[in-house]
């Protein structure tokens, strides 16, 4: 299975571009959060996912995709995960300082979800053109790079 990850993560490498990123003068932002409304604007609203993390040193890969899965964190701690064949997933989430734990709630679906169930450490960081945020499930080695 590890074979069949990396041969396909070498082939979205080669056949899709990636956007590159302009000037040096990002800010990473690991997002302050209180537990309360006025403090998660951050997070709420429709992300798209277009790239993903997994590893550690050496063997870190990337894969990005051009149809990119969209996730709509709303207000009342609900998650829409949209993949590109517009199967749906739900889930939960509530905050933690600086982290998000996230719980599917569609038991239906419980094989094929997209986010590993768990506590993400999150950082934003303002590009010139939009927003992006890192989920990072530290214990999976794997990051989920979001964007709008």
């Amino acid at each position: 299975m590890k074979k069949i990850f990396i041969i396909i993560t070498y082939f979205f490498a080669l056949t899709i571009v990636s956007c590159s990123e302009k000037g040096n003068s990002d800010n990473n932002i690991k997002f302050p959060f209180k537990n309360n409304t006025s403090n998660t604007i951050g997070l709420v609203g429709e992300w798209s996912c277009c790239a993903i993390q997994s590893g550690t040193g050496d063997s870190i890969s990337t894969m990005q995709v051009n149809v990119c899965t969209i996730i709509n964190f709303n207000i009342d701690n609900s998650a829409i995960v949209t993949i590109p064949s517009g199967d749906k997933g739900r889930l939960t989430w509530r905050l933690n300082k600086n982290k998000v734990i996230l719980t599917n709630t569609d038991s239906t679906n419980k094989d094929n979800l997209y986010f590993n169930e768990g506590e993400y450490e999150m950082i934003f960081t303002n590009k010139k053109e939009y927003t992006e945020l890192k989920l990072i499930l530290t214990d999976k080695h794997l990051i989920y790079i979001l964007g709008r």
